[in-house]
């Protein structure tokens, strides 16, 4: 099943705030991975925070559930729309080592917390977007959360780095 545009979603994302954000996107690039995944969260939010179906009913209008990693630990940023996100990128802290399973739970915690009450077949779909540079000290335990997804999820993952880094997180 595709995300058509009858079907409601919740659209949440994960970003990568690590300290290997800061290396060059490739050898020798001006562009810092973070840059990178910059660009590519402005997009995101557009389209995918315009999909929240939900966002009408949230007193900042909604947008894309956002949840930063690093260190281990998981910290929400809360919803990231066009009208705020300049504001709350500038506050990101960059640092520390990449590990996301933290992060998988939060996010799956939240949409429990917000639609865990209704029955299956009526709750959102989750559009979850991942943008990491794939540098990942727990990479098994974020294979076993992507390998049971189950039902109304859907992971889009930006891996944004390049070479046999790619390669890998790929």
């Amino acid at each position: 099943m595709a995300l058509g545009d009858t079907v409601r979603k919740e659209p949440a994302f994960i970003l990568d705030t690590t300290g290997s954000m800061a290396e060059p996107v490739t050898p020798g690039s001006m562009m810092s991975k973070a840059a990178l995944a910059e660009q590519i969260t402005r997009i995101l939010v557009h389209d995918l925070g315009s999909e929240d179906s939900q966002g009408t009913d949230e007193k900042d209008g909604g947008g894309l559930s956002t949840v930063l990693f690093a260190d281990g630990i998981a910290s929400e940023v809360g919803d990231l729309n066009d009208a705020n996100f300049d504001q709350k990128w500038r506050k990101i802290k960059w640092g520390g080592g990449t590990y996301i399973a933290p992060a998988f739970e939060l996010v799956e915690e939240n949409f429990k917390e917000e639609f865990g009450h209704l029955p299956e077949g009526a709750r959102p779909t989750l559009a979850l977007g991942i943008i990491t540079d794939g540098a990942l000290s727990d990479l098994n335990a974020a294979t076993n959360w992507l390998h049971n997804v189950s039902g109304g999820t859907y992971v889009y993952v930006v891996v944004v780095c390049s070479g046999m880094e790619h390669d890998r997180a790929v």
